[in-house]
């Protein structure tokens, strides 16, 4: 079945930014697999004054929509899914607004609901269901190929979304956040390095992120000397740093930073020589 994302930030944003900076942020929303992004229309015209650019041609006004359907989703479950499968015979687009936090599973559920089209903003800007979102889990739980594809400009995308909206994302935001890839429980760290994708939905590099492997309270001896080769710091005796990273780590009340966590090998490092000595 054919289904596609129309893309509405443009309209719901409030772009503190340049003109140089706004082209910027939608170079790259159009290379996202979306059949349009909306704008208003003063910008839309300022946009198809520039030099032509891959993607422009899914700009478009707003106000020249299908028959959209914009509601506060407030079903769940099987009642959700039967809510929108009697609309989506009526309505052509839907347009899911998240003021329950169900906005994005409302858009995926229209499209198992025989819908063809729906409405999403970048990062839920206005409200809406989120588009990377969106993308994502049509791409991997409903296995379209068009949204399959790897976004290694997601970050740059985000950059860009914060410098202009004046919002920061949180770092553990689904898709987007830049800590969704750091690990410390030593089991799943231990099961990553085994099978990664037991733990991790799609591999970190799609969405343009690393996985970041990090010491604490929960850590294993896997992830001490995972740290120690990533760090290139060469220690024969090993078993002593894990207890002590550990309440190091509950000491600080977080996890350990790389520079933490170098600083206190260095001195179990010199604790031994003086031993030795």
């Amino acid at each position: 079945m054919a289904f596609s994302i129309v893309d509405t930030t443009l309209t719901c944003l409030p772009l503190f930014g340049t003109e140089k900076e706004i082209s910027s942020f939608v170079h790259l929303l159009v290379r996202l697999p979306l059949l349009s992004v909306e704008m208003e229309p003063a910008l839309y015209e300022q946009m198809l004054q520039q030099p032509y650019f891959k993607g422009r041609e899914k700009l478009c006004p707003c106000g020249k929509n299908r028959k959209r359907l914009r509601e506060i989703v407030s079903f769940s479950g099987t009642e959700l899914f039967h809510e929108l499968e009697k609309k989506a015979a009526e309505y052509e687009e839907l347009e899911p607004l998240d003021s329950l936090h169900m906005a994005t599973a409302a858009a995926v559920e229209w499209f198992y609901a025989g819908g063809t089209h729906v409405v999403t903003a970048f990062a839920g800007a206005g409200g809406h269901a989120c588009t990377e979102e969106v993308i994502m889990a049509l791409g991997i739980a409903a296995e379209l190929p068009q949204f399959q594809g790897p976004l290694p400009f997601l970050q740059d995308l985000a950059k860009q979304y914060e410098r202009l909206s004046h919002q920061a994302l949180s770092p553990v935001k689904p898709v987007l956040g830049k800590k969704i890839f750091t690990v410390e429980s030593g089991i799943h760290v231990d099961g990553i390095l085994k099978e990664a994708q037991l733990y991790e939905l799609y591999p970190p590099d799609r969405v343009g992120l690393e996985r970041h492997i990090v010491i604490g309270k929960f850590s294993g001896r896997r992830s001490i000397m995972l740290k120690l080769g990533e760090l290139g710091i060469p220690i024969s005796q090993t078993a002593a740093i894990l207890p002590m990273a550990q309440q190091y780590s509950i000491q600080l009340g977080h996890s350990l930073t790389d520079q933490d966590f170098a600083t206190l090998v260095e001195r179990i490092k010199t604790h031994e020589e003086m031993l030795h000595c």
